[in-house]
């Protein structure tokens, strides 16, 4: 179970800042956007309350292996997919009832999914399509 942190102002600007960023946006990036609300929000506020923010389930951090944790304030259950040439992050639904059937039937039993998809965008496919 984790701490019972009180609301704040700050906390709640970082998650609306989230909210509105629908690019699974890293913490410098979220640390951006809010200075640009209010310029006397630290950078260590800003990491502190997305620790808090994750240990309190608001949001979900994502590491893809390249070092930096990127953040989702989409909480439901997904998976993502990430562009390799553009590094576009968009959310993607696998149907779970369908995979963990067949593997069932196989003699497997699935406690928990971990699924991440890697390619090319429509986006850079199709140079005109917007990213």
């Amino acid at each position: 179970m984790s701490p019972f942190f009180r609301k704040s102002r700050q906390r709640q600007m970082i998650l609306d800042t989230l909210s509105d960023m629908k690019t699974h946006p890293t913490a410098q990036e979220i640390f951006a956007r809010v200075r640009e609300v209010d310029s006397q929000v630290g950078q260590a506020t800003v990491y502190r309350n997305l620790r808090i923010l994750k240990e309190q389930g608001e949001i979900i951090e994502l590491s893809f292996g390249t070092g930096e944790k990127r953040y989702d304030r989409n909480v439901s259950r997904h998976e993502h997919f990430t562009c390799r040439r553009c590094g576009k992050i968009e959310d993607i639904y696998p149907n779970y009832r369908s995979l963990t059937g067949s593997l069932s039937e196989k003699g497997f039993q699935i406690d928990e999914w971990r699924i991440e998809a890697f390619g090319i965008c429509q986006g850079c496919i199709e140079p005109n399509q917007p990213h």
